[in-house]
């Protein structure tokens, strides 16, 4: 069996609810087949002539190689107990709690992560903008910076340095998993 990228969440709970329909109606899986609704992700047609080669769901689902390995054997296990479409609707359930938990967790990271590009940013334009402004303003009335406080600068701005860094970084990452997940459903 080859290894591929397996299919998203939402994918994989849509086609677990519809197998577990089918089994549940009492028809023929390969009969029943022809009622999918159709998915850009899924071959429908190579998974079933898979299942018509094979005779089982998890053979078939195994010879695609989309399907995830906990997938596979909870159905390999489903065929041997003649339960199915019990399987199959926890596998759905399991699948649909996966992508809405991870679709929250994204949504809980955006605003820290918003807050602190703004921090970041803020504390840039302090640091390289308006901290020498006043410098100057103050140098020209005649005053010195005592050492500590130019330490004490050098070293905030050594920091802003190292998180617009690390900012940098961030979105750098957040793009390639952008593309990266773009690619993948396509």
């Amino acid at each position: 069996m080859k290894k591929h990228a397996a299919y998203d969440d939402e994918t994989l709970s849509l086609f677990n609810t519809q197998v577990a329909l089918i089994y549940e109606s009492g028809m023929d899986l390969r009969e029943g087949m022809r009622f999918m609704e159709t998915s850009d992700k899924i071959d429908l047609e190579k998974l079933k002539a898979y299942l018509k080669d094979t005779g089982k769901l998890s053979l078939a689902m195994e010879k695609d190689g989309h399907f995830p390995r906990e997938a596979l054997m909870a159905m390999k296990a489903a065929e041997t107990i003649g339960q199915e479409a019990t399987v199959a609707t926890n596998l759905a359930t399991f699948y649909q709690r996966q992508a809405e938990t991870k679709s929250f967790l994204k949504e809980i990271l955006i605003m820290p992560m918003m807050l602190i590009t703004i921090l970041v940013l803020v504390m840039a334009v302090l640091t390289f903008v308006v901290i020498p402004v006043f410098q100057d303003v103050y140098a020209s009335l005649g005053g010195s910076l005592d050492e500590w406080i130019q330490w004490l600068l050098i070293a905030s701005k050594g920091v802003v340095l190292i998180a617009l860094a690390l900012l940098a970084a961030m979105i750098l990452w957040v793009i390639v998993n952008l593309i990266s997940g773009l690619t993948r459903k396509n």
